[in-house]
């Protein structure tokens, strides 16, 4: 574990690309006409979200990765294209019609007062064939696919089905982490990573019971979409997967959450690249659920290092 590395791994990350901005600072007062809260802001920090923040994952822990996706011509996709090459994220950005998908949060020390979206459906320039021919133009040269479908509407259903199908025939694992509420797209996918509200949504159910129901309704989606494995994320509960015939509960990690934006992000970036290395599945899952625990320990840091995780590794 002291030699943990993804040099030598590349990843394709394609799906929806979001710009976060926090506004952080203190409250003062409240305004006369409204009693709402007065926030002097002391710091603005602007990150990668979405299918952007998957890759900066994959990067700051040392693998290698292609990213696909759309951006409006505005200011927020041009601080979006900035800061992918800050950290040298290799990408190929299609031009999208629509704005760019913009979340800014405000906070008052470390409890959020308000957040407020810009976004709308995505719509790119280009012909689908265009972006299917660029993905089959990579594919070849990576190790596997994350799907990061946010619903924001670049992972059209036809994209989806290109990308499974020219998958199956490369024998490239597919990893998929969609806000969507039908998998149906994703048949045969190699893995799903739902949390556990987004897994009641799709059994169109209300799972109380994290044990026995979960693992009933993991199966049965495993089952209907012809899916190898689904990791369930549950925030202090920790995390739960399932195959046909087994599964693993791993217990929450009790840490001072600060923020937990983009610890979806983090677990998939990290099991798919532990899987894809060759670790086992129960180490594979282990070391997701301790980087979810460090990712939400950060205000603004949504993602970690390789040393980072081995000192956790370490402590645990």
């Amino acid at each position: 574990m002291n030699n943990l590395s993804f040099e030598d791994l590349k990843l394709l990350v394609i799906g929806d690309l979001i710009l976060d901005e926090y506004f952080s600072g203190s409250s003062l007062d409240t305004t006369i006409e409204l009693t709402s809260p007065i926030i002097k802001v002391k710091e603005v920090k602007q990150i990668m979200g979405g299918a952007a923040n998957v890759a900066n994952n994959i990067k700051s822990m040392g693998g290698d990765v292609v990213l696909i996706g759309a951006l409006g011509n505005d200011k927020h996709g041009d601080s979006l294209r900035e800061l992918l090459i800050e950290k040298n994220i290799e990408n190929i950005i299609f031009n999208s019609t629509s704005c760019t998908t913009f979340k800014a949060r405000v906070h008052d020390s470390h409890t959020q007062i308000v957040r407020f979206d810009i976004e709308e459906k995505c719509k790119i320039e280009k012909d689908i064939s265009q972006v299917q021919s660029i993905i089959e133009g990579v594919i070849s040269e990576v190790d596997g696919i994350i799907i990061s479908d946010y619903n924001k509407g670049f992972m059209t259903e036809q994209l989806i089905h290109y990308i499974m199908r020219i998958s199956k025939t490369k024998n490239k694992r597919v990893f998929i982490d969609t806000k969507k509420i039908d998998f149906e797209p994703y048949r045969g996918a190699y893995f799903i990573t739902p949390n556990l509200n987004e897994l009641s949504k799709v059994c169109k159910t209300s799972i109380q019971d994290i044990k026995k129901e979960l693992i009933f309704y993991s199966e049965l989606v495993l089952k209907k979409y012809g899916i190898e494995n689904i990791l369930v994320t549950q925030g202090s509960h920790g995390i739960t997967y399932v195959t046909k015939g087994a599964h693993q509960q791993h217990r929450g990690i009790y840490v001072k959450a600060k923020n937990t934006i983009g610890a979806g992000d983090t677990v998939i970036a990290i099991l798919a690249m532990c899987l894809l290395k060759g670790f086992e599945m129960s180490l594979s899952v282990r070391l997701s659920n301790l980087a979810a625990s460090i990712v939400i320990s950060s205000m603004y840091d949504s993602t970690i290092s390789i040393k980072t995780l081995l000192s956790k590794v370490q402590s645990s």
